[in-house]
C-alpha cells in the first residue's frame, strides 16, 4: 500500500503566499473562472483586478490629503509662533 505524499493542504499548513489556506474564503474570477481569495488584489491566473484593488488608490489619496493638511497646519503654527510681532 503506497501512501500519498504529504501536501500543505493535507497537513493543514497556513502559510501566506501561493499555498491554499483552508480558512480563506474563495470566489470565482468573473473573467477566467479560477478560484481566487477574497483578500486578493488581482486574479493570479488572468490578472483581472478585484474590488479590493480598486479601493486601494482611494485610501492612498485620502491618506496623502491628511498628511498635507497636517503639514500645512504645522507650518502655519510654527510661522505664527515665530512671528516677531
Amino acid at each position: 500500500m503506497q501512501r500519498d505524499p504529504p501536501t500543505p493542504q493535507r497537513l493543514g499548513l497556513r502559510r501566506r503566499g501561493t499555498w491554499y489556506r483552508p480558512d480563506m474564503p474563495l470566489v470565482d474570477c468573473p473573467d477566467c473562472g479560477s478560484p481566487i481569495s477574497t483578500e486578493a488584489y488581482f486574479c493570479p491566473k488572468c490578472g483581472r483586478p478585484t474590488d479590493k484593488q480598486k479601493a486601494a488608490p482611494r485610501k492612498l489619496a485620502i491618506r496623502t490629503l491628511v498628511i498635507w493638511v497636517v503639514l500645512v497646519l504645522a507650518f502655519l503654527a510654527v510661522w505664527w509662533l515665530l512671528d516677531p510681532q
